[in-house]
Protein backbone atom coordinates (compact mmCIF):
# COMPACT_ATOMS: atom_id res chain seq x y z
CA UNK A 1 0.00 0.00 0.00
CA UNK A 2 2.85 2.36 0.81
CA UNK A 3 4.42 1.65 -2.58
CA UNK A 4 1.12 2.44 -4.36
CA UNK A 5 0.67 5.66 -2.39
CA UNK A 6 4.26 6.65 -3.18
CA UNK A 7 3.69 5.93 -6.88
CA UNK A 8 0.56 8.09 -7.03
CA UNK A 9 2.29 10.90 -5.12
CA UNK A 10 5.18 10.87 -7.58
CA UNK A 11 2.75 10.76 -10.50
CA UNK A 12 0.85 13.76 -9.09
CA UNK A 13 4.07 15.75 -8.72
CA UNK A 14 5.15 14.83 -12.25
CA UNK A 15 1.75 15.82 -13.69
CA UNK A 16 1.80 19.13 -11.82
CA UNK A 17 5.30 19.93 -13.03
CA UNK A 18 4.42 18.95 -16.61
CA UNK A 19 1.36 21.19 -16.64
CA UNK A 20 3.33 24.06 -15.14
CA UNK A 21 6.09 23.67 -17.73
CA UNK A 22 3.56 23.46 -20.56
CA UNK A 23 1.79 26.61 -19.40
CA UNK A 24 5.08 28.45 -19.09
CA UNK A 25 6.13 27.39 -22.57
CA UNK A 26 2.75 28.36 -24.04
CA UNK A 27 2.85 31.70 -22.21
CA UNK A 28 6.29 32.41 -23.68
CA UNK A 29 5.14 31.45 -27.18
CA UNK A 30 1.88 33.46 -27.01
CA UNK A 31 3.67 36.54 -25.68
CA UNK A 32 6.13 36.32 -28.58
CA UNK A 33 3.36 35.75 -31.17
CA UNK A 34 0.38 37.86 -30.02
CA UNK A 35 -0.85 38.56 -33.55
CA UNK A 36 -0.91 34.87 -34.42
CA UNK A 37 -2.79 34.10 -31.20
CA UNK A 38 -5.46 36.68 -32.04
CA UNK A 39 -5.67 35.38 -35.61
CA UNK A 40 -6.30 31.83 -34.35
CA UNK A 41 -9.07 33.08 -32.04
CA UNK A 42 -10.65 35.10 -34.86
CA UNK A 43 -10.42 32.16 -37.28
CA UNK A 44 -12.14 29.80 -34.84
CA UNK A 45 -14.95 32.27 -34.17
CA UNK A 46 -15.43 32.88 -37.88
CA UNK A 47 -15.44 29.13 -38.58
CA UNK A 48 -18.17 28.63 -35.97
CA UNK A 49 -20.45 31.01 -37.89
CA UNK A 50 -19.84 29.26 -41.23
CA UNK A 51 -20.37 25.64 -40.15
CA UNK A 52 -24.15 25.55 -39.33
CA UNK A 53 -26.30 23.96 -42.02
CA UNK A 54 -23.62 22.13 -43.99
CA UNK A 55 -23.86 18.66 -42.40
CA UNK A 56 -25.62 16.67 -39.71
CA UNK A 57 -24.99 17.98 -36.19
CA UNK A 58 -23.32 21.04 -37.71
CA UNK A 59 -24.81 23.26 -34.99
CA UNK A 60 -23.22 21.08 -32.29
CA UNK A 61 -19.83 21.21 -34.01
CA UNK A 62 -20.22 24.96 -34.53
CA UNK A 63 -20.89 25.55 -30.85
CA UNK A 64 -17.95 23.34 -29.90
CA UNK A 65 -15.63 25.44 -32.09
CA UNK A 66 -17.06 28.68 -30.71
CA UNK A 67 -16.72 27.47 -27.10
CA UNK A 68 -13.14 26.43 -27.83
CA UNK A 69 -12.39 29.89 -29.23
CA UNK A 70 -13.87 31.59 -26.16
CA UNK A 71 -12.00 29.37 -23.72
CA UNK A 72 -8.77 29.86 -25.66
CA UNK A 73 -9.27 33.63 -25.52
CA UNK A 74 -9.85 33.49 -21.75
CA UNK A 75 -6.77 31.33 -21.24
CA UNK A 76 -4.63 33.67 -23.34
CA UNK A 77 -5.82 36.68 -21.37
CA UNK A 78 -4.87 35.02 -18.10
CA UNK A 79 -1.51 33.76 -19.32
CA UNK A 80 -0.44 37.03 -20.95
CA UNK A 81 -1.26 38.95 -17.79
CA UNK A 82 0.22 36.32 -15.51
CA UNK A 83 -3.11 36.04 -13.68
CA UNK A 84 -3.51 32.30 -13.35
CA UNK A 85 -3.49 32.89 -9.58
CA UNK A 86 -6.09 35.62 -10.10
CA UNK A 87 -6.95 38.55 -7.85
CA UNK A 88 -6.19 38.89 -4.18
CA UNK A 89 -9.83 39.18 -3.12
CA UNK A 90 -10.90 36.16 -5.17
CA UNK A 91 -13.50 38.01 -7.25
CA UNK A 92 -11.74 37.27 -10.53
CA UNK A 93 -11.57 33.57 -9.66
CA UNK A 94 -15.34 33.46 -9.02
CA UNK A 95 -16.08 35.53 -12.11
CA UNK A 96 -14.09 33.08 -14.21
CA UNK A 97 -16.45 30.29 -13.18
CA UNK A 98 -19.27 32.31 -14.76
CA UNK A 99 -17.13 33.08 -17.81
CA UNK A 100 -16.42 29.40 -18.40
CA UNK A 101 -20.08 28.47 -17.97
CA UNK A 102 -21.15 31.20 -20.39
CA UNK A 103 -18.60 29.87 -22.90
CA UNK A 104 -19.76 26.25 -22.85
CA UNK A 105 -23.43 26.28 -21.77
CA UNK A 106 -24.92 26.15 -25.29
CA UNK A 107 -22.55 23.38 -26.39
CA UNK A 108 -23.32 21.39 -23.24
CA UNK A 109 -27.06 21.73 -23.84
CA UNK A 110 -26.78 20.55 -27.46
CA UNK A 111 -24.46 17.69 -26.50
CA UNK A 112 -26.74 16.55 -23.67
CA UNK A 113 -29.76 16.65 -25.98
CA UNK A 114 -27.91 14.70 -28.67
CA UNK A 115 -26.55 12.04 -26.31
CA UNK A 116 -29.21 11.73 -23.61
CA UNK A 117 -32.43 13.16 -24.96
CA UNK A 118 -34.81 15.65 -23.29
CA UNK A 119 -34.28 14.35 -19.75
CA UNK A 120 -30.50 14.79 -19.93
CA UNK A 121 -30.94 18.18 -21.62
CA UNK A 122 -33.21 19.64 -18.96
CA UNK A 123 -31.19 18.10 -16.14
CA UNK A 124 -28.05 19.79 -17.46
CA UNK A 125 -29.85 23.11 -18.00
CA UNK A 126 -31.16 23.09 -14.43
CA UNK A 127 -27.73 22.14 -13.01
CA UNK A 128 -25.96 24.92 -14.93
CA UNK A 129 -28.52 27.54 -13.90
CA UNK A 130 -28.37 26.51 -10.23
CA UNK A 131 -24.57 26.70 -10.31
CA UNK A 132 -24.68 30.14 -11.96
CA UNK A 133 -27.21 31.32 -9.38
CA UNK A 134 -25.01 30.14 -6.50
CA UNK A 135 -21.94 31.85 -7.97
CA UNK A 136 -23.84 35.10 -8.53
CA UNK A 137 -25.21 35.02 -4.99
CA UNK A 138 -21.68 34.56 -3.63
CA UNK A 139 -20.53 37.57 -5.67
CA UNK A 140 -23.54 39.58 -4.53
CA UNK A 141 -23.08 38.84 -0.82
CA UNK A 142 -19.32 39.42 -0.95
CA UNK A 143 -19.36 42.64 -2.97
CA UNK A 144 -22.72 44.19 -1.99
CA UNK A 145 -22.61 45.81 -5.44
CA UNK A 146 -24.76 45.53 -8.56
CA UNK A 147 -23.83 42.53 -10.67
CA UNK A 148 -22.82 43.13 -14.27
CA UNK A 149 -22.26 40.74 -17.19
CA UNK A 150 -19.06 38.73 -17.06
CA UNK A 151 -17.77 38.01 -20.55
CA UNK A 152 -14.53 36.84 -22.03
CA UNK A 153 -12.29 39.89 -22.05
CA UNK A 154 -11.26 41.42 -25.34
CA UNK A 155 -8.12 43.07 -23.97
CA UNK A 156 -9.54 46.56 -23.69
CA UNK A 157 -8.91 48.58 -20.58
CA UNK A 158 -12.55 48.87 -19.59
CA UNK A 159 -13.09 45.10 -19.34
CA UNK A 160 -10.24 44.27 -16.99
CA UNK A 161 -12.52 43.93 -13.98
CA UNK A 162 -16.29 43.99 -14.37
CA UNK A 163 -17.38 43.43 -10.80
CA UNK A 164 -14.94 45.46 -8.73
CA UNK A 165 -13.52 48.37 -10.78
CA UNK A 166 -10.02 49.64 -9.99
CA UNK A 167 -9.80 51.95 -7.02
CA UNK A 168 -7.25 54.62 -6.06
CA UNK A 169 -4.56 52.35 -4.69
CA UNK A 170 -2.05 55.02 -3.73
CA UNK A 171 -1.27 53.24 -0.49
CA UNK A 172 -1.93 49.53 -0.89
CA UNK A 173 -2.09 48.80 -4.62
CA UNK A 174 0.44 47.69 -7.19
CA UNK A 175 -0.77 48.84 -10.62
CA UNK A 176 -1.60 52.56 -10.15
CA UNK A 177 -0.63 55.53 -8.02
CA UNK A 178 -1.87 59.11 -7.70
CA UNK A 179 0.33 62.20 -7.73
CA UNK A 180 -0.20 64.22 -4.56
CA UNK A 181 0.19 67.67 -6.13
CA UNK A 182 -1.94 67.31 -9.27
CA UNK A 183 -4.11 64.32 -8.39
CA UNK A 184 -3.21 62.72 -11.72
CA UNK A 185 -3.40 58.93 -11.87
CA UNK A 186 -0.35 57.16 -13.26
CA UNK A 187 -0.16 53.53 -14.36
CA UNK A 188 2.89 51.62 -13.16
CA UNK A 189 4.93 49.55 -15.61
CA UNK A 190 3.73 46.28 -14.13
CA UNK A 191 0.13 47.48 -14.50
CA UNK A 192 0.40 48.03 -18.26
CA UNK A 193 -1.26 45.53 -20.64
CA UNK A 194 0.73 43.87 -23.45
CA UNK A 195 1.97 46.43 -25.97
CA UNK A 196 -0.35 45.24 -28.73
CA UNK A 197 -3.38 45.84 -26.47
CA UNK A 198 -2.45 49.28 -25.17
CA UNK A 199 -4.86 52.12 -25.80
CA UNK A 200 -2.48 54.81 -24.47
CA UNK A 201 -5.37 56.31 -22.53
CA UNK A 202 -5.10 57.16 -18.83
CA UNK A 203 -6.60 54.58 -16.47
CA UNK A 204 -10.23 55.17 -15.59
CA UNK A 205 -11.89 54.26 -12.32
CA UNK A 206 -15.45 53.14 -11.82
CA UNK A 207 -17.31 54.60 -8.88
CA UNK A 208 -18.66 51.72 -6.84
CA UNK A 209 -21.28 52.00 -4.16
CA UNK A 210 -22.78 49.53 -1.73
CA UNK A 211 -26.34 48.45 -2.37
CA UNK A 212 -29.18 49.52 -0.14
CA UNK A 213 -31.51 46.84 1.21
CA UNK A 214 -34.02 47.58 -1.58
CA UNK A 215 -31.35 47.38 -4.27
CA UNK A 216 -29.99 44.18 -2.75
CA UNK A 217 -33.47 42.66 -2.89
CA UNK A 218 -33.74 43.69 -6.54
CA UNK A 219 -30.46 41.96 -7.34
CA UNK A 220 -31.51 38.83 -5.43
CA UNK A 221 -34.74 38.66 -7.47
CA UNK A 222 -32.74 39.15 -10.67
CA UNK A 223 -30.36 36.32 -9.76
CA UNK A 224 -33.14 33.90 -8.73
CA UNK A 225 -35.27 34.46 -11.86
CA UNK A 226 -33.74 31.74 -14.11
CA UNK A 227 -34.09 28.97 -11.52
CA UNK A 228 -37.62 30.09 -10.59
CA UNK A 229 -38.56 29.96 -14.28
CA UNK A 230 -37.13 26.44 -14.67
CA UNK A 231 -38.97 25.19 -11.59
CA UNK A 232 -42.21 26.61 -12.99
CA UNK A 233 -41.49 24.88 -16.30
CA UNK A 234 -41.15 21.58 -14.46
CA UNK A 235 -44.49 22.08 -12.73
CA UNK A 236 -46.64 23.60 -15.49
CA UNK A 237 -44.94 22.45 -18.71
CA UNK A 238 -43.21 24.19 -21.60
CA UNK A 239 -46.42 25.30 -23.33
CA UNK A 240 -47.89 26.95 -20.24
CA UNK A 241 -47.93 30.74 -19.93
CA UNK A 242 -47.28 30.56 -16.17
CA UNK A 243 -43.44 30.15 -16.34
CA UNK A 244 -43.23 32.89 -18.98
CA UNK A 245 -45.32 35.33 -16.93
CA UNK A 246 -43.44 34.43 -13.74
CA UNK A 247 -40.06 35.16 -15.35
CA UNK A 248 -41.33 38.41 -16.88
CA UNK A 249 -42.88 39.43 -13.57
CA UNK A 250 -39.65 38.80 -11.67
CA UNK A 251 -37.70 40.87 -14.20
CA UNK A 252 -40.13 43.76 -13.89
CA UNK A 253 -40.06 43.44 -10.09
CA UNK A 254 -36.26 43.68 -10.04
CA UNK A 255 -36.25 46.64 -12.40
CA UNK A 256 -39.04 48.35 -10.49
CA UNK A 257 -37.14 48.10 -7.20
CA UNK A 258 -34.08 49.61 -8.88
CA UNK A 259 -36.05 52.47 -10.42
CA UNK A 260 -36.91 53.85 -6.98
CA UNK A 261 -33.26 54.06 -5.89
CA UNK A 262 -30.30 56.27 -6.66
CA UNK A 263 -27.50 54.84 -8.79
CA UNK A 264 -24.12 55.84 -10.11
CA UNK A 265 -23.57 56.07 -13.92
CA UNK A 266 -22.27 52.50 -14.24
CA UNK A 267 -25.31 51.11 -12.42
CA UNK A 268 -27.70 53.20 -14.51
CA UNK A 269 -26.05 51.84 -17.64
CA UNK A 270 -26.59 48.28 -16.41
CA UNK A 271 -30.25 49.00 -15.62
CA UNK A 272 -30.77 50.34 -19.15
CA UNK A 273 -29.09 47.23 -20.57
CA UNK A 274 -31.50 45.04 -18.59
CA UNK A 275 -34.50 47.00 -19.93
CA UNK A 276 -33.33 46.38 -23.49
CA UNK A 277 -32.68 42.71 -22.71
CA UNK A 278 -36.41 42.32 -22.06
CA UNK A 279 -36.84 42.46 -25.84
CA UNK A 280 -35.59 38.87 -25.89
CA UNK A 281 -39.01 37.82 -24.57
CA UNK A 282 -40.38 38.09 -28.11
CA UNK A 283 -38.25 35.03 -28.97
CA UNK A 284 -39.28 33.05 -25.88
CA UNK A 285 -41.99 30.43 -25.89
CA UNK A 286 -44.95 30.41 -25.68
CA UNK A 287 -45.11 34.09 -26.74
CA UNK A 288 -42.98 33.36 -29.82
CA UNK A 289 -45.08 30.36 -30.86
CA UNK A 290 -48.43 32.13 -30.58
CA UNK A 291 -47.69 35.81 -31.21
CA UNK A 292 -44.33 36.98 -32.51
CA UNK A 293 -43.36 34.10 -34.83
CA UNK A 294 -45.89 35.01 -37.50
CA UNK A 295 -44.93 38.69 -37.44
CA UNK A 296 -41.17 38.01 -37.53
CA UNK A 297 -41.45 35.49 -40.36
CA UNK A 298 -43.69 37.85 -42.38
CA UNK A 299 -41.17 40.66 -41.93
CA UNK A 300 -38.28 38.43 -42.99
CA UNK A 301 -40.22 37.22 -46.05
CA UNK A 302 -40.83 40.83 -47.07
CA UNK A 303 -37.14 41.64 -46.63
CA UNK A 304 -36.20 38.54 -48.61
CA UNK A 305 -38.29 39.69 -51.59
CA UNK A 306 -37.23 43.33 -51.33
CA UNK A 307 -33.46 42.98 -51.02
CA UNK A 308 -31.90 41.90 -54.32
CA UNK A 309 -28.45 41.23 -52.84
CA UNK A 310 -29.40 40.39 -49.26
CA UNK A 311 -32.09 37.81 -50.02
CA UNK A 312 -29.84 34.82 -49.46
CA UNK A 313 -28.72 36.20 -46.11
CA UNK A 314 -32.33 36.71 -44.99
CA UNK A 315 -33.20 33.20 -46.23
CA UNK A 316 -30.41 31.75 -44.08
CA UNK A 317 -31.69 33.73 -41.11
CA UNK A 318 -35.23 32.42 -41.65
CA UNK A 319 -33.94 28.85 -41.79
CA UNK A 320 -31.77 29.27 -38.70
CA UNK A 321 -34.26 31.16 -36.49
CA UNK A 322 -36.42 28.13 -35.49
CA UNK A 323 -33.31 26.21 -34.47
CA UNK A 324 -31.99 29.22 -32.56
CA UNK A 325 -35.29 29.66 -30.75
CA UNK A 326 -35.40 26.01 -29.71
CA UNK A 327 -32.11 26.20 -27.77
CA UNK A 328 -32.77 27.24 -24.17
CA UNK A 329 -29.49 29.03 -23.51
CA UNK A 330 -29.79 31.09 -26.69
CA UNK A 331 -33.05 32.69 -25.58
CA UNK A 332 -33.15 32.34 -21.79
CA UNK A 333 -29.54 32.59 -20.67
CA UNK A 334 -28.91 35.46 -18.25
CA UNK A 335 -25.56 37.22 -18.59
Amino acid sequence: MDAVAKYFEEYRKWSSESVSESLSEYRRWSSENPTLVKDIETFLRGLSYILPGYFKDSLLVSEFVYSLAQLLSLLNQRLLKGQITLSVDGFRRIEDVLRVLNCVEVFLELAASRLGGPVARWSLIFSVQVLKMVVRLVLLFKSREMLRPVEVEDGTEDTINLLSPPQDINHNGTDYFTLKSSGRTIRKIQGAPPIYLRSWLPPTFGKSSKLTSQQFAAEAVHVAQPVAHLMALGVFGEKSWTPFCLALGLDFTSQGLHMHSEHNPAERKEIVRRWFSLLSYILRSPFYDTQSKRIIMSFLSTMERSLPLGGSLVSSLKAYLPEYQSVYFYTWSQQ
